[in-house]
């Protein structure tokens, strides 16, 4: 029965911090979610699912790197709040993948984008032939951003 309170009061602890930890970063929905937000997400993740199931180590010790993680994390929202430089580094940056009606095969190569992850996102935008687009941007965040 210890165990069962001990484990439900690490969780919401968990929760908590989880939740601060979005609150702090000014997140408010899913689309203003970096990668690296996801990267350390994951991370806090498995830290706090170590601190709920190893109740015999100290709270300290398991919510110190979390703690870490947090400062981290809005550090790197602050300086790339202020370096645009450090916001294309962290964040990336838009690029053409469409110009002028034709397909920038390099480009799509380089980011790892495919044909039939264009076509998915034209189709969103009822469009079916890339000719019929004069410009599209895939933005930092996954979008496409079509002219």
């Amino acid at each position: 029965m210890e165990d069962i309170i001990t484990i439900s009061i690490r969780t919401t602890i968990s929760f908590i911090v989880i939740l601060l930890f979005y609150r702090l970063t000014g997140k408010k929905e899913l689309g203003e979610i970096s990668v690296l937000d996801i990267g350390i997400t994951l991370m806090i993740a498995d830290l706090t699912t170590e601190f709920i199931i190893e109740p015999e180590d100290k709270l300290y010790i398991q919510v110190l790197p979390i703690a870490v993680l947090i400062t981290i994390q809005y550090l790197l929202s602050f300086i790339t709040m202020k370096s645009k430089k450090a916001r294309d580094i962290v964040d990336g940056v838009p690029s053409f993948i469409i110009c002028e009606g034709k397909c920038q095969q390099k480009m799509m190569k380089k980011l790892g984008y495919n044909l039939d992850d264009l076509y998915l996102q034209l189709r969103d935008k009822d469009i079916t032939e890339i000719s019929d687009v004069s410009y599209a941007i895939l933005e930092s965040s996954g979008n496409l951003t079509v002219f």
